[in-house]
């Protein structure tokens, strides 16, 4: 079998027709079949990360269900967040997500860094600067810049947005 990169949403479809075709078979691990199959999905996912990018929605709802999937609770986001009252603020967005944050949250909740830096909006929006000079307006909710084309299976992209 010939495997090419693809270069044209026609190409995609069609790769995705040989995908389907060598999984009807069900070919047994290393053999050429199931390794022409994994190539071809990793260029089908690379196809899409450059040219249809996931979008994630909110951060809190991403970690929400993330949290659910796993049988996680908020005393299991301490160690990412920091205190109870911490991950209560962050958890009822009257507090942001910091950088070291979404970092340690995202490998713990199985997420991809861009699932947790969407920006969003904060509870408390258009009451002036919070305690530590946080501007908490509609200028406050932009988000940490972040590589594009990660993909996850999670479903929880264009949910929860606000």
């Amino acid at each position: 079998m010939e495997i090419n990169p693809i270069t044209s949403d026609a190409e995609f479809d069609a790769t995705a027709e040989r995908v389907a075709a060598l999984f009807d078979r069900n070919p047994a691990p290393e053999t050429r079949e199931y390794h022409d199959m994994e190539v071809l999905l990793a260029l089908m996912r690379d196809w899409e990360a450059r040219h249809h990018p996931t979008q994630w929605g909110d951060p809190i709802f991403n970690i929400k269900v993330a949290m659910e999937e796993r049988g996680l609770t908020r005393a299991d986001l301490e160690p990412a967040i920091g205190s109870r009252a911490r991950v209560s603020k962050i958890m009822t967005k009257k507090r942001r997500l910091t950088l070291d944050m979404i970092n340690r949250l995202a490998p713990m909740l199985g997420l991809p860094v861009e699932a947790l830096t969407p920006a969003y909006r904060l509870a408390s929006q258009g009451t002036g600067p919070d305690a530590e000079g946080n501007q908490d307006d509609e200028q406050a909710t932009t988000a940490v810049p972040t590589p594009s084309g990660l993909m996850h299976s999670r479903g929880l992209r264009d949910h929860g947005q606000g």
